[in-house]
């Protein structure tokens, strides 16, 4: 809750947890390697005003436990049972680049409307945003829900690939064709191999340059979070992502 940015968080694995992969609260503390497996609820959930910035991350949902998984993404500005909310929380705010989502499109209860990217304003405006930059979402009925971003600080997306059943609806889909998003797709098919190493289709979409962005980011000439089979940070410390690997 609140951590700064001088906290350093790396090559982390959360496996299964029984409720949020990793919920941030606050702050601006910043990650990088970061796989989160087998959520329960959300993958990723942050909220009071967090504005920290992740580099290489998979998510990869799985339907082996009652009642989920939700969301890959759920960011909001603030709870309702916060206390001592100032006037004016600041919104909820993260930068995510070269990241790889493998959502479903059912989980174990049998909601048929899986939400990848969400966004709201849950407890007040004004609603978290973000920026995604260099990601490929997969899987979840619909890849990105928008659906009380703050109007005045717009979620912005660069060259992300969406291949999901359900197309954005129209509020979304403004966001992530319009504005200052650019290079983005929502009608090209992955072609992911492993379940998220880079195919032909990703390697050939052209890549954001997010050190532009924040030095925090290292430059990439690809999207996603692997960009090949040759491409191995993930190995050696996780599990359960290769053949043969257990958790």
């Amino acid at each position: 809750g609140g951590v700064g940015s001088g906290t350093q968080i790396d090559n982390v694995q959360v496996e299964n947890s029984g409720d949020d992969g990793i919920e941030i609260f606050g702050g601006t503390v910043n990650m990088k390697h970061v796989i989160l497996t087998g959520a329960l609820d959300d993958s990723l959930d942050c909220d009071e005003g967090w504005t920290g910035k992740v580099q290489f991350a998979i998510i990869v949902q799985k339907v082996t436990q009652t009642g989920g998984p939700d969301r890959l993404i759920e960011c909001s500005n603030r709870l309702v049972s916060s206390v001592n909310v100032p006037a004016n929380p600041q919104n909820s705010n993260p930068t995510i680049a070269n990241f790889t989502f493998v959502g479903i499109p059912q989980n174990f209860a049998g909601t048929t409307f899986e939400g990848g990217i969400n966004l709201n304003a849950t407890g007040g405006t004004p609603g978290a945003s973000a920026r995604f930059i260099n990601g490929v979402v997969r899987g979840s009925t619909n890849c990105a829900v928008l659906t009380l971003a703050n109007a005045g600080l717009p979620p912005r997306f660069d060259s992300n690939l969406f291949d999901c059943p359900t197309q954005p609806d129209a509020t979304s889909l403004g966001y992530i064709n319009g504005g200052s998003s650019t290079n983005n797709t929502t009608v090209t098919a992955n072609s992911l191999t492993s379940v998220f190493v880079n195919g032909p289709t990703e390697t050939g979409r052209t890549a954001f340059n997010a050190s532009t962005v924040d030095a925090f980011f290292s430059a990439t000439t690809y999207i996603g979070a692997v960009q090949n089979a040759s491409d191995t940070w993930w190995q050696n410390w996780t599990c359960g992502l290769s053949a043969g690997s257990v958790c």
